[in-house]
């Protein structure tokens, strides 16, 4: 059975995991984009992005969620759908992947060999070498625009089932913090407004309890600004907070010692 590590460290990859999520989802985006410009998937490019980024999520997912004494688990969790969307990106990338690879290598042959026979008349089974390597490209050209598309809604299942995962994690301050840091990327790959309705559904539809939560952790951190910054919209979300107050106030007890 694998030993449990401390909260602070699971807190700490779980954050890191959603937002090298959301940074996947931005490049695949590019990705995608660059695609419907130019019909064509380079392979250093895709290689790059499945091994370095998408390959190491999905091992993130696994070690965190896959509990291996949970052989017969009697519920499906939140975090057991995302590590299966997770796992089908990487799978359906990498056949984009062996697709790219096919044409990049072999589809230059094919038509070199193509062109040396026009003036010529080939052999029955240079005809047959032509026609099934053609087949093969065409083919692999279809696949990528299919995997492609299987994978834009993959991310889009996922963003929308991050929801249901961070609303079990109020206490992880960690999470809270990336939200609020990581909004620019957030609502890049996920849209507008996606940080504070993550940060809502994570506090109930309590808003203000999340801002107060990343002020108590930038607070805690020495991260003065940014803690007043917090407890700051706070107030302006409730202006009856007497928890925001009382954050202000040490942040003015905190900022009177250190002039001092």
């Amino acid at each position: 059975m694998r030993e449990a590590f401390p909260k602070r460290e699971k807190d700490e990859r779980i954050s890191e995991l959603l937002r090298a999520f959301y940074q996947s989802k931005v490049e695949f985006d590019e990705l995608r984009e660059d695609y419907r410009q130019h019909a064509t998937v380079h392979f250093a490019k895709i290689n790059l992005f499945v091994e370095d980024r998408v390959f190491v999520m999905k091992e993130e997912c696994h070690f965190l969620f896959r509990e291996p004494e949970r052989r017969t688990p009697d519920h499906i969790r939140p975090e057991d759908l995302f590590d299966v969307l997770i796992g089908s990106i990487f799978h359906e990338l990498m056949k984009i992947k062996e697709c790219a690879y096919q044409i990049e290598q072999y589809a230059p042959a094919y038509e070199q060999i193509g062109k040396a026979t026009r003036t010529t008349a080939p052999p029955e089974y240079e005809q047959a070498f032509l026609k099934a390597g053609r087949k093969i490209i065409a083919r692999a050209r279809r696949s990528i625009q299919t995997a492609i598309d299987d994978v834009a809604s993959l991310y889009r299942d996922a963003c929308d089932h991050l929801e249901r995962i961070v609303s079990s994690y109020q206490t992880n301050g960690v999470l809270v913090r990336m939200l609020v840091e990581s909004r620019d990327l957030i609502e890049k790959a996920a849209g507008p407004g996606t940080p504070e309705r993550l940060l809502s559904v994570m506090f109930g539809g309590r808003l203000v309890e999340a801002y107060l939560a990343a002020a108590r952790e930038y607070l805690d951190g020495g991260w003065f600004p940014r803690a007043e910054q917090m407890a700051g919209r706070a107030k302006e979300l409730d202006p009856n907070s007497p928890e925001a107050d009382q954050l202000l106030q040490k942040l003015e007890q905190a900022r009177a010692a250190r002039r001092v």
